[in-house]
């Protein structure tokens, strides 16, 4: 998947620890509870007592510090779906992934090994598409787990970005070419990182992170407002 190269953004790149790291949800505890055993669940989220809390992306890269090994894998991808995901049946079909969570906990770390050593797009094709692959784990959260467990430990090449609905539409406005983020193939991932890294570059050499939670917002955005603002085709 290759891209045409014009950057969409004005002034200067949004600083990341307020709209990147500190970027939150509100998670209700309930259902995480109610699913799984006490120590797959990350500490935060053991308290009976606590109905709610909030989980804010730093949060989860600080549990993604342990993602190389088993428990510290799942508690992050347990923090990173919950992080990403909204209440009621969204929850549900995130703890369908959760049929055997220590196959489970095995494959998200062994993803994690991958992405130290490969990059993030082998780390892809092992989650989406190889023999680390999850059942009822697609790209949107699949990326998210790539996203938090291997951010800051990818030996070289881009670091892993989420893709899902709302960036994988806002590329497509901004840029007018496709980018899947349902059927999505190594090569598209890749794509979608390099178009990325170079707008961080572009972007006064900002994190890329930075400009994934800004593609995020674009792709929630009215397609006027950003046509009007980003200076790109209405359609």
């Amino acid at each position: 998947m290759s891209y045409p190269p014009p950057f969409p953004f004005r002034g200067p790149a949004p600083d990341r620890e307020t709209v990147v790291l500190d970027q939150a949800t509100t998670v209700s505890l309930r259902a995480w509870q109610a699913a799984l055993p006490l120590e797959w669940l990350p500490p935060a989220f053991r308290d009976s007592d606590n109905r709610r809390i909030r989980v804010q992306r730093r949060d989860v890269f600080a549990l993604a510090e342990q993602a190389h090994t088993p428990v510290g894998a799942v508690h992050t991808y347990v923090a990173a779906a919950a992080w990403g995901s909204r209440s009621g049946r969204e929850v549900s079909r995130r703890l369908r992934a959760f049929t055997d969570v220590e196959a489970v906990a095995a494959k998200l770390a062994a993803v994690t090994g991958i992405l130290a050593a490969d990059g993030a797009e082998a780390g892809f094709t092992a989650l989406l598409h190889g023999d680390q692959r999850i059942a009822h784990v697609g790209p949107a959260f699949g990326t998210k787990f790539l996203y938090f467990a291997g951010y800051k430990c990818v030996p070289s090449g881009p670091q892993p970005l989420i893709l899902d609905e709302n960036t994988g539409v806002a590329v497509q406005r901004l840029t007018g070419a496709p980018c899947p983020y349902v059927q999505v193939s190594p090569t598209d991932y890749a794509g979608y990182l390099r178009m990325l890294h170079r707008w961080a570059e572009a972007w006064g050499n900002c994190e890329p992170d930075v400009v994934e939670r800004a593609v995020f917002d674009v792709g929630k955005a009215p397609r006027l407002a950003v046509s009007a603002l980003a200076g790109v085709p209405y359609a």
